[in-house]
């Protein structure tokens, strides 16, 4: 089984507010919902190839707060 090459994107975007004790941030991974198997599998019985796709694209948000 030959793999070509890929690369995964991730980025975080966070914004202090002025009171300094909260922080907003917003995630992002796989940003550009690149699909490939993270795993492959050749069944030799079949000559069949089975994989396992990596996670789709998640954004999330987050809200940091100090007590």
């Amino acid at each position: 089984i030959v793999k070509e090459g890929s690369a995964e994107a991730d980025a975080r975007v966070a914004y202090p507010f002025p009171s300094k004790r909260d922080t907003f941030a917003l995630d992002a991974r796989n940003l550009f919902d690149a699909a490939y198997y993270t795993t492959k599998t050749l069944s030799s019985s079949s000559g069949s190839v089975y994989g396992t796709l990596a996670r789709p694209r998640e954004i999330y948000a987050q809200l940091t707060a100090r007590f």
